[in-house]
């Protein structure tokens, strides 16, 4: 396939000129290099070829004719209009056929060809209109409409260099259609695209191509890669249908960016889309499955990978390092996303989310990951109780930020969860606390900790220690709770606190190190929740006397009502808590 492309670029490039090469010089490159045969007669200013045949490689191309006029701007090539591709093997609707045929319409296109020498021509080309359709499968022919290919005003360059071939062209819109039978079943694909933009430099000498070469070692043998690709918009589609199934998919493609380089300096990616969106309906007479529909109103996302050179064979032996100078990022933000399954009038599960989003980041100093939603609310059928259940969240998240490489030096360890207003339907309610014991209120989770560590041993590292016999790959050097929020239930449990861990002169009775440091806790409504819990018999009296007693232990009243409060202090080597020495 490749052959095929680059032979059809050529045949649609072109170049501005200072000397130019002749009509006949080129025919007679075309033929040393790619083999090609055909009948050249003479004409004013040039060429007619007919009967042009290119093969090797697995592809064989033929054309009516070429066109061949030495201008003033250069030698002018029009063709190949409705020229014959032929492929030896071709993957289309999941399998793998011996033969494949296209027929490649292109008319009024003109390519023009400039500079005087052969291994170092341009190509400026211009294509109103190109239709690529599939003809033939393993010899029998297919309808029209089975896989077709259309570009619209396609125009750019091609200039082959010595070391770095250049490849730049915009059209204004690309469109890829599959339509497939296979007995009682249907399936329709189609994609469009508008306003791309491609551009290319590369370079891929034979030194380069054996396989089982790591990618450094396909650079130093002169690999070279930058390219870059950008969508102003499209749309994808898919529908499929069979006796007892119907899926139908439709995908709103936004900006689509795309950059890539391979060279001297090493790997990098870039990746992004703006303005996603999603709808499919998925609808079954199956009784073993159910219907599905899922709907996403907006989606961006953005994805870049770098290494240099020196880190790519380190990468490759995948050995869990992550070498100095690489880095990965991924960044996903979605809007309005629905799940919803079963019947459309009686679905069993709704699941919606008005915004969500997630990051990852890693290099070699730390892991950087995040994610949250807001608007989340969930309604589900519970069968056989005729009940309709309902869970929402105003907002929900988590976080982490964790070292990597960095060992034997302290650094940020933090971590973070959040529930905001988690609220359930009665009939959970009802189930739960029957005897509606408990305030049905909204229920908050909101805990936060930003702390400084040591590793002693990379990340990746850590699964090869035994915590169990005592071997710790991780020393804490400071901890600081900065949100502790807690309430539901009647319950409301506040605290915060910060302490530093001196690991110089480990405490004899054991292996904890000295601190300095204090945290305050303020609780609300304890009590009364062991007397609920006691009341619905959801603990007994003797589970819960341990439990009192505890409470009694880490807190103290604090005045009138069921309040309490605590405070743990790490001074001198010692523990107090509430005042009181207890270690």
């Amino acid at each position: 396939m490749r052959l095929a492309l680059l032979t059809i670029t050529t045949c649609l490039s072109a170049m501005p000129a200072v000397a130019q090469i002749t009509a006949a010089e080129y025919w007679a490159h075309l033929q040393a290099t790619t083999g090609a045969t055909g009948r050249a007669e003479p004409q004013a200013k040039g060429l007619r070829v007919q009967d042009v045949v290119v093969q090797g490689g697995g592809v064989r191309i033929e054309a009516p004719v070429l066109l061949l006029t030495e201008t003033a701007k250069g030698l002018e090539l029009r063709g190949p209009d409705g020229a014959l591709v032929e492929l030896d093997e071709w993957m289309f609707d999941g399998a793998s056929y011996t033969r494949a045929a296209f027929r490649v319409d292109m008319p009024d296109q003109v390519s023009t060809i400039t500079g005087d020498d052969v291994t170092a021509l341009r190509y400026d080309f211009s294509t109103p209109k190109m239709v690529m359709a599939l003809t033939e499968l393993a010899g029998a022919p297919v309808a029209g409409d089975s896989f077709v290919l259309s570009i619209s005003n396609a125009t750019g360059h091609f200039a082959p260099q010595a070391g770095t071939d250049e490849f730049a062209a915009n059209l204004d819109q690309v469109e890829v259609a599959q339509s497939a039978t296979t007995g009682p079943s249907t399936h329709n694909f189609r994609l469009m695209l508008s306003d791309l933009a491609l551009e290319a430099q590369y370079n891929i000498p034979q030194a380069a191509m054996p396989s089982g070469q790591t990618a450094a070692e396909a650079i130093a043998a002169g690999l070279v890669m930058d390219m870059s690709f950008s969508a102003a918009g499209g749309q994808a589609s898919f529908a499929e249908e069979t006796p007892v199934e119907t899926t139908i998919a439709t995908v709103g493609l936004g900006a689509v960016g795309f950059e890539l380089g391979m060279g001297p300096k090493g790997f990098s990616l870039d990746q992004s889309a703006k303005g996603l969106s999603l709808a499919l309906d998925h609808q079954t007479e199956d009784p073993e499955q159910d219907p599905v529909m899922i709907a996403v109103g907006g989606a961006d996302y953005q994805v870049q990978m770098a290494a240099p050179l020196e880190a790519l064979d380190e990468l490759e032996r995948q050995d869990g390092s992550f070498p100095p100078g690489v880095s990965m990022g991924v960044d996903l933000a979605l809007r309005d996303l629905l799940l919803s399954v079963g019947p459309k009038e009686t679905p069993l599960a709704d699941f919606e989310i008005k915004t969500s989003g997630a990051k990852l980041a890693i290099d070699d100093t730390a892991l950087d990951m995040s994610a949250q939603l807001a608007g989340a609310a969930f309604q589900g059928n519970m069968g056989d109780l005729g009940e309709t259940v309902a869970l929402q969240a105003a907002e929900a998240g988590f976080s982490l930020l964790f070292p990597v490489n960095t060992v034997d030096e302290p650094a940020p360890f933090q971590i973070g969860y959040k529930t905001v207003g988690l609220t359930l339907s009665d009939p959970i309610w009802d189930l739960l606390d029957a005897a509606k014991l408990f305030p049905r209120d909204p229920i908050n989770i909101d805990f936060a900790m930003d702390n400084i560590i040591t590793l002693r041993a990379p990340l990746a590292e850590l699964d090869r220690y035994d915590v169990d016999k005592g071997d710790m790959p991780v020393e804490l050097n400071a901890v600081k709770l900065t949100t502790l929020l807690l309430s539901g239930l009647g319950v409301k449990v506040t605290g915060t606190g910060a302490a530093d861990l001196d690991y110089s002169e480990v405490m004899t009775t054991s292996d904890i190190p000295k601190g300095d440091g204090k945290f305050s806790f303020d609780l609300l409504g304890i009590n009364g929740l062991f007397d609920k819990l006691e009341q619905g018999g959801f603990l007994s009296s003797d589970e819960l006397m341990g439990a009192r007693m505890g409470l009694m232990m880490f807190a103290k009243s604090a005045g009138e009502g069921d309040h309490m409060t605590s405070e743990v202090e790490l001074r001198e080597g010692r523990v107090y808590l509430n005042g009181m020495l207890m270690r």
